[in-house]
């Protein structure tokens, strides 16, 4: 059978977010009758300041980090499991001067920032667009290297990539131009319409979902009742053309704003049907339940759309209070790795390109891996407070059940799965990855061994989505020179269905099949297989946290994909929550916050953001590597 390997490397070991202690069984029963909202993509910002573009270190666009980029991409689709990425149309997009290239060609990032945001006409006519009015060298970078190949990476694990573009129009930079687009609805139609365009035509992509604009506290001209007209000149000017996307709004900073601000739009006149989606960012958010109240009151789901310091704890309390459909944590990588407002950190000073999950997104990858695009979250409830579980039905039938565990139990009970085999995954705190041997559920019944404090998935085997990691080794080494002929090198000792005894080191390639790559330590990884597979693992992740080493990757030509190193945990609240399925009075807050905006300009940093906290870096430093809750 197809494994999912979980590849997951930390340098920091950072505990999951303590629960209670319980003892003996728990018990956990998963109602698929009672089904509530549908999962619309685990989404990531893909612009350049988190995309490694410009070179942090020079404030330059550095061609040489190409292969990092890749390595990234890859490693969203197959290893983290992103199915949906912002993607940011800047309102100085509508400017005759050509910036972002001047930046391709050699000009610094902080150069040519003051025109991100300066907004010059085209033309007097907004019904009329003037081509030369308009630049796209910045989205069509994103597009080119961002956006396809993650689009076709995830093509290939027979889903598609879920693609939401975003309007940006912040007051960051002094000059703001002579155009204002908020207060402006035909100029500001123009524009969206111009964008969706040039994808169409230059790239083939049409964006599944329009946000109105990001973060309108953050801008001079977008007050609650600008956006409502605005919505409606753009999507009346879209659907005449044959575009009708999802409409996302009011992405508000203060998730205070996000009722209010959803309530002014939606009562626009002429706005009947055309918002879909009530978003708001995390950084203040005290009520999630108020959130979803306001929505359903309007018919709308809702969405988490960015949050820098999300963690495990913010996930699940998004996921069970405001009922989200969407969530972003923010941005793909850091070049320091006590940032982790992204999904990965990656050494950029090194000559291998890597990627390394970072401690808060390790505990978040059971919940994006499995419960996929189209997944419909189900009725779950737990005997016990210290054990938090979500369960999701996938479009294919495949059921997943994530839980947040709590220490002290020995035994997990759970009922309800669908009759099948099931793979289980386990986030530890203490960093380690665990994939069990295959279960079988019977009768509706599950028991399984518990480990403390960990996050842990379980799987149906039919699970769609990452198929088996990205390793760039296992080619079957460099062999010998003379070859022994036969056997393609001798797989690994441990799972029985991966790493295989594929022949590239057979008669042809010389020696015993080597040891599957370049890179076959890092972690608890498997140490080859019998049976082409994945969990041979010996591609780029050498990691440092993992209970015992890479696979060899036996001889197989694929190599499987690293040997898995350890992750870590996170911090986060857990809300108050109402049983049965009613919406909850008052949740608590999440235990971080983040005074700053993940949306923030390339080369600065977020007011408030902050590294991890002083015991974890000491335990860093030492160790050189690295809520009886019923849910609706």
């Amino acid at each position: 059978m197809k494994r999912f390997p979980l590849v997951l490397a930390s340098s920091i070991a950072v505990a999951v977010a303590f629960l209670p202690s319980v003892a003996g069984a728990v018990g956990i029963t998963v109602d698929t009758g009672t089904t509530y909202q549908t999962m619309r993509g685990w989404e990531v910002t893909l612009n350049g300041f988190s995309f490694l573009t410009p070179d942090p270190r020079t404030d330059l666009y550095n061609p040489q980090l190409d292969p990092f980029r890749v390595v990234l991409i890859e490693d969203m689709a197959n290893k983290v499991g992103i199915n949906r990425v912002r993607l940011e149309i800047r309102s100085g997009a509508e400017n005759p001067g050509d910036y972002f290239t001047e930046f391709l060609n050699g000009a610094t990032n902080q150069s040519i920032r003051n025109h991100r945001y300066e907004k010059i006409n085209d033309n007097s006519d907004p019904m009329v667009a003037d081509p030369a009015g308009f630049q796209w060298s910045e989205i069509d970078y994103t597009v080119v290297n961002g956006v396809l190949p993650l689009k076709q990476l995830i093509e290939a694990n027979g889903e598609r990539l879920y693609i939401s573009l975003c309007y940006v129009d912040f007051n960051f930079e002094p000059d703001q131009g002579s155009l204002r687009h908020g207060g402006n609805p035909d100029e500001y139609a123009e524009l969206i319409h111009e964008t969706f365009k040039h994808l169409d035509n230059t790239h083939g992509i049409v964006p599944d979902s329009f946000e109105l604009v990001l973060e309108p506290e953050n801008t001079d001209d977008w007050s609650s009742d600008r956006i409502g007209p605005a919505m409606v000149a753009a999507m009346t000017r879209l659907r005449a053309d044959g575009y009708d996307p999802v409409v996302v709004a009011p992405s508000v900073r203060s998730a205070a704003n996000t009722v209010p601000y959803a309530n002014d739009i939606a009562n626009t006149p002429g706005a009947d049907g055309m918002l879909s989606m009530v978003s708001y960012h995390r950084y203040d958010v005290t009520d999630p339940a108020a959130i979803w109240t306001g929505a359903s009151a309007l018919g709308l789901e809702t969405g988490m759309l960015e949050y820098t310091r999300g963690s495990v704890g913010a996930l699940y309390d998004d996921l069970t209070i405001a009922n989200v459909s969407a969530w972003q944590k923010w941005g793909v990588v850091a070049a320091n790795v006590m940032y982790d407002d992204n999904l990965f950190f990656s050494d950029i000073t090194s000559s291998t390109p890597n990627a390394t999950i970072t401690p808060r997104t390790a505990p978040m990858v059971p919940y994006f891996r499995y419960v996929r695009l189209g997944a419909q979250r189900v009725r779950v409830t737990s005997t016990s407070t210290g054990f938090l579980p979500a369960a999701f039905v996938n479009t294919n039938g495949s059921q997943v059940l994530v839980v947040r565990t709590g220490a002290g139990a020995n035994t997990l009970e759970v009922t309800g799965l669908a009759d099948g085999t099931y793979n289980i995954t386990r986030v530890a705190s203490n960093g380690a990855v665990t994939e069990e041997t295959d279960v079988t559920v019977s009768g509706g019944m599950l028991d399984t061994t518990t480990i403390g404090d960990s996050v842990m998935a379980i799987y149906d085997t039919n699970t769609p989505g990452p198929n088996g990691g990205i390793g760039t080794g296992g080619t079957g080494g460099t062999g010998g020179t003379s070859g022994t002929g036969g056997t393609g090198g001798g797989s690994g000792s441990s799972g029985s269905n991966t790493g295989g005894m594929s022949a590239t080191g057979g008669s042809n390639t010389g020696g015993s099949g080597a040891t599957g790559g370049a890179n076959a330590s890092g972690g608890s990884g498997a140490t080859g297989g019998t049976n082409s597979g994945d969990a041979g693992e010996a591609g780029a992740d050498t990691g440092s946290g993992g209970s015992m080493p890479g696979g060899t990757g036996g001889s197989s030509t694929s190599g499987g994909t690293g040997g898995r190193g350890g992750t870590s945990g996170n911090t986060g609240g857990s809300g108050a929550m109402a049983a049965n399925g009613g919406v909850p009075p008052t949740a608590a807050a999440a235990s971080e916050d983040d005074g700053g905006c993940g949306c923030r300009l390339a080369g600065s940093r977020d007011r408030g953001r902050h590294p991890l906290g002083a015991g974890a870096l000491a335990l860093a430093m030492l160790l050189f590597a690295r809520r009886r809750r019923v849910t609706r």
